[in-house]
């Protein structure tokens, strides 16, 4: 049984990215952080799902470099 999912991202420039996971009500589930991701390449988080419920979650993805930051929401289903 494969209890692990991959979020995936692809940045176009040097940057640091946050990712941070909530439930539907918005609740806090998980947040990952990757400082020297590969730029113009895709890049891979591996999150263990083996204790999360079933459901749908959001994921905010944050890249930031300086002063300018971008942000967007991704919808991840969890099913066991």
């Amino acid at each position: 049984k494969n209890n692990r999912t991959a979020i995936r991202y692809y940045p176009l420039a040097d940057c640091d990215i946050d990712i941070t996971i909530y439930d539907l009500a918005g609740n806090f589930i998980k947040s990952f952080t990757e400082s020297t991701p590969l730029v113009n390449d895709v890049n891979e988080i591996e999150w263990d799902v083996s204790n999360i419920a079933n459901g749908v979650y959001f994921a905010v993805v944050k890249a930031s470099s300086g002063s300018k930051s971008e942000s967007k929401i991704v919808k991840i289903m969890v099913i066991h």
